[in-house]
């Protein structure tokens, strides 16, 4: 009784939040491992809650994709990063521009108010082609892949870059990656965190950044802690790297 009496007080703080803009984007970079210049970010959300402080997401994420917040969250996060990234992009214009890569929950993904949001930040904010990008985690696309193939192809036509995250923990279908329009796989954090005499690690990552690249793919390693990795990484010739070696959660201003 305690938890669920809890949980209502949470999901009325939470609907709250969302109108104060409690809700905020953080955002993590990603380095080029070949010179670990910056390559872009991914934003992450957090809850700037006025008694518990900063919460990360997984201490109300799940709540609100039962209660359909998740939405709402998603719009405020979709629109925050693609301004930021517009801003950033007109104020330190790169040869290679950067990107920034927005997480998409399965409730999002299957609507179609998600195409029409990115129609209107892109259309809105003008950032460059293929900058703002989707992170869609494996075992969704999986889980529905004709419908997830048909969604994801009109994103793809909007300009928009698409990610698989999370890549090797869920179903793994290799048949439906062929398919899939992703220009991205992002490498679970498992893999690199592995012993280095964990020969068996060793040969899956291997062998997923070498499919990566044959398929034309870029490849993201997750969680990259020290530059024992880093250099790793670099002997597998993987494109970029995200941990906490590399660099933490920063504000918008932060990262300015």
């Amino acid at each position: 009784r305690d938890d669920r009496a809890e949980l209502v007080i949470l999901e009325s703080e939470l609907r709250r939040a969302i109108e104060r803009n409690e809700i905020e984007v953080h955002y993590q970079p990603i380095a080029s491992l070949a010179d670990m210049n910056l390559a872009g970010f991914e934003a992450l959300v957090r809850w700037n809650h006025p008694v518990l402080g900063l919460l990360a997401p997984e201490s109300f994420l799940s709540l609100a994709e039962q209660t359909g917040m998740i939405k709402d969250i998603g719009r405020a996060v979709l629109n925050e990063a693609a301004h930021q990234l517009g801003i950033w992009q007109r104020s330190f214009p790169l040869p290679q521009p950067i990107f920034v890569a927005v997480n998409v929950s399965s409730v999002q993904v299957m609507e179609t108010d998600l195409i029409d949001d990115v129609k209107q930040v892109l259309h809105r904010e003008g950032v460059i082609r293929q900058t703002l990008k989707l992170e869609v985690t494996e075992s969704l696309v999986m889980q529905y892949p004709e419908r997830a193939q048909q969604i994801l192809e009109r994103f793809r036509e909007l300009g928009v870059g698409l990610a698989c995250d999370d890549f090797g923990t869920g179903y793994s279908s290799l048949s439906s990656l062929r398919k899939l329009p992703f220009d991205t796989l992002k490498v679970d954090r498992s893999f690199i965190a592995a012993d280095a005499q964990d020969n068996r690690a060793e040969v899956i990552l291997e062998s997923i950044i070498a499919m990566g690249h044959a398929l034309g793919l870029f490849i993201v390693a997750e969680g990259v802690e020290s530059q024992d990795q880093v250099d790793r990484l670099g002997e597998l010739a993987c494109d970029f790297g995200q941990g906490y070696f590399i660099g933490r959660p920063l504000t918008a201003k932060q990262v300015s």
